[in-house]
């Protein structure tokens, strides 16, 4: 059996809270990202859940969730090849090559800003 990431639709209540993950206890600043065409499951709307757990007061760090709207589940670093594959993720090339980069461009400038302390 293998689980369907779309059960979070049907969960009996508690089943969600089980399975959430403590984002919040994280000790540093989390960069989310996501595309809105994912065919995997919902990760922009699982991502908004981890923010809103994040955007509760007392949160020192400044935490940020990016979200690309043409964009599928294979957000990576960038110009490598993007040809389709075995298995559809979604999104489109356009889309999908825009998000690479950007969140690319993020990712590095979080990694500098919290590795020259």
């Amino acid at each position: 059996w293998i689980p369907n990431p779309f059960d979070i639709f049907q969960a009996k209540p508690g089943q969600i809270e089980k399975a959430q993950i403590p984002v919040e206890r994280t000790r540093g600043p989390i960069l989310l990202v996501s595309g809105d065409a994912d065919q995997v499951w919902p990760a922009t709307q699982l991502s908004q859940v981890a923010m809103e757990r994040l955007g509760r007061p007392g949160r020192p760090y400044h935490d940020e969730f990016r979200h690309y709207p043409d964009a599928g589940h294979g957000i990576q670093p960038p110009y490598l090849p993007a040809t389709p594959g075995t298995y559809y993720y979604g999104g489109d090339p356009e889309g999908n090559a825009a998000a690479n980069e950007d969140s690319w461009r993020r990712v590095l400038r979080m990694l500098d800003a919290r590795l020259r302390r």
